[in-house]
């Protein structure tokens, strides 16, 4: 019985393999766990949007019973920090370094104090998303 020459992967074949498989598999791993990261942060935005778009609602039907409200008002909701400041049309200016990056910010023109002012309402938190 004559002995064939069969070839076979070599240590070296198998090792370089698994290397590549391993790196193949860090960045997937790398990727999912940032898609994660971005896809909690989305959702972070998004209830201070909703948070935000509700406050302003309420300070518009506020305005309604109360002309002159005192401004600004500060308070906390659902884990956010809410924060609305007023400021007249000509000069639109208002604060946010105290937010840093995790903040969403609306504005809407209404009438406070007979005088029209341009309301601004932020949310922000705080922490990771």
């Amino acid at each position: 019985m004559p002995i064939r020459n069969e070839r076979g992967v070599t240590l070296i074949e198998a090792v370089a393999a698994m290397l590549v498989l391993s790196v193949v598999v860090i960045v997937f791993l790398n990727v999912s766990g940032y898609s994660a990261l971005a896809g909690r942060q989305a959702d972070k935005q998004q209830e201070a949007r909703r948070i935000a778009e509700e406050q302003l609602h309420q300070w518009r039907a506020l305005l309604l019973e109360d002309p002159s409200p005192s401004l600004p008002y500060a308070s906390t909701t659902q884990g956010y920090a809410v924060y609305i400041q007023s400021a007249s049309v000509g000069n639109v200016q208002y604060e946010t370094s105290a937010f840093g990056s995790r903040h969403v910010s609306l504005q809407a023109f209404a009438l406070l104090g007979g005088q029209p002012e341009v309301v601004t309402v932020t949310v922000s938190w705080e922490g990771g998303p």
